[in-house]
């Protein structure tokens, strides 16, 4: 048994006013772990499912299966939507002049894109503020360029004066 083959969901959380890292395992909704980074979560799911799995065998129960991943998709998909949403999707894929089903992946590609984006973009971000120096005291000055419109290099607006 492979304890990272299960499908593990790791998000940040704000508890009592701290942040922490809670770890999910899809195939064992009852398991929930608390870290003070993801890495600790992580391992922490990882030791749970094993403890789960080990607990299991000794009360001759069977451990569940990790899910298996799709690798079959035919980009076909079928769905039923209110008459009223239906009327609104194809009148605004016909103000754009495109088909409603091009109007239709347009707006699921944004949708997943962005949630996806956000995702990565504030994991790389723990990551960079967990591994990145630690340091005390804040800069005097920030590291910081503003140019305008004419490509003039300007004092931020909380530094100009009058």
């Amino acid at each position: 048994m492979n304890a990272h083959s299960y499908n593990i969901t790791i998000r940040q959380i704000e508890v009592d006013g701290q942040e922490l890292f809670e770890a999910r395992v899809r195939e064992l909704p009852d398991v929930l772990d608390f870290g003070d980074t993801w890495e600790e979560a992580y391992e922490l799911a990882v030791d749970t499912i094993q403890t789960t799995a080990e607990i299991m065998t000794e009360r001759g129960r069977s451990m569940p299966e990790p899910a298996a991943v799709e690798d079959d998709y035919s980009g076909r998909i079928t769905l039923r939507v209110p008459k009223t949403l239906h009327r609104r999707l194809a009148e605004q894929s016909g103000t754009e002049g495109i088909s409603l089903n091009q109007y239709l992946v347009s707006l699921l590609a944004f949708h997943a894109g962005t949630t996806f984006a956000s995702q990565d973009s504030a994991r790389n971000l723990w990551k960079r503020a967990e591994t990145g120096p630690k340091t005390t005291k804040r800069p005097s000055a920030p590291n910081l360029k503003v140019i305008d419109s004419d490509g003039n290099e300007t004092a931020p607006h909380w530094q100009r004066t009058g």
